[in-house]
């Protein structure tokens, strides 16, 4: 049986022409996960379509992840939640940050920029999302630091979304972590020992004290490497308790996974960007934090 069917396909179409005056001629799932790997938590796909509305045949295109097919990908994304969290934001709280965001940015070309991409249908194994390449927004390369005009759009975008986050929390009236608390919790930087990554951040956390002496520039310094090693697990278990949500404080929506390949950037007419769209298909995407965490990410 196939994942995506007609079906599909068809509502994904219904949503993104907002109604349903046309006739799909034909359609094909192209898959990227040979040419390039996206992710490792997800398979990743194209949908190309031609369809038939009043005037000449028109080609729709869209971006899909699917739950993967790798049994060790799906235990641990099943364990941890990861793809359940992406299905609920789109399904609950996207099209309301969307709204808050349109009035928040400017305009590009007569159109709003999305900074949060637009899902045309999810479901629990997949999630079927504007094509933002044919928008015109494109990546840059991870191996290459962000510019300070590159730094700039990001931080910007980041800011808007931030404020989104409780532009809804204020409509809503109630804490979002309380409303929506199978979407909002922590799913990767969990201190539960009985949490299913515990024990591949016991690993994570040995392995880091037995490189600590191997460092070329603590070869000679015996004091700094017992110092550092000593220390090392405590700053771990406070890393944990500080990703969380702070009480009496105000806190926001986080992206968790904020590096050069979860960002997109649309150029002006100089080569400069100037529009920034946040990839939410990302590990730990949906929680509550403080403000500054985004902005430490590997961006």
């Amino acid at each position: 049986m196939d994942l995506i069917t007609q079906d599909d396909v068809l509502a994904a179409l219904k949503q993104y022409f907002r109604c349903k005056n046309f006739k799909l001629l034909n359609w094909e799932l192209k898959s990227l996960n040979d040419e390039a790997r996206l992710g490792y938590l997800g398979d990743h796909f194209l949908i190309e379509s031609t369809v038939q509305r009043q005037g000449p045949p028109e080609q729709v295109s869209f971006f899909v992840k699917t739950f993967p097919k790798k049994k060790v990908h799906q235990d641990l994304i099943e364990a941890a939640g990861f793809f359940k969290k992406e299905v609920l934001f789109y399904q609950q709280l996207a099209d309301q940050l969307i709204a808050i965001l349109a009035k928040l940015q400017p305009t590009a070309d007569g159109c709003k920029m999305p900074i949060i991409p637009r899902c045309y249908l999810a479901k629990d194994k997949f999630l079927i999302m504007e094509n933002l390449v044919k928008l015109g927004f494109q990546p840059v390369s991870s191996d290459t630091p962000f510019s300070l005009e590159y730094f700039y759009v990001t931080v910007r975008s980041i800011a808007r979304y931030h404020a989104a986050s409780i532009v809804l929390e204020h409509q809503q009236g109630v804490p979002l972590s309380r409303k929506y608390p199978d979407l909002i919790y922590e799913s990767f930087l969990n201190g539960d020992p009985d949490h299913y990554l515990a024990p591949w951040h016991a690993a994570s956390t040995r392995a880091a004290l037995a490189l600590v002496p191997l460092l070329e520039r603590y070869k000679d310094k015996p004091d700094v490497v017992k110092k550092t090693q000593e220390a090392l697990p405590s700053l771990v278990r406070e890393l944990m308790e500080r990703v969380t949500a702070w009480p009496d404080t105000v806190n926001v929506f986080g992206h968790g996974d904020l590096w050069s390949n979860n960002i997109l950037f649309l150029m002006d007419c100089n080569g400069k960007p100037s529009h920034v769209s946040l990839n939410f298909l990302s590990v730990s995407v949906k929680h509550i934090n403080l403000v500054r965490r985004t902005l430490r990410g590997r961006s």
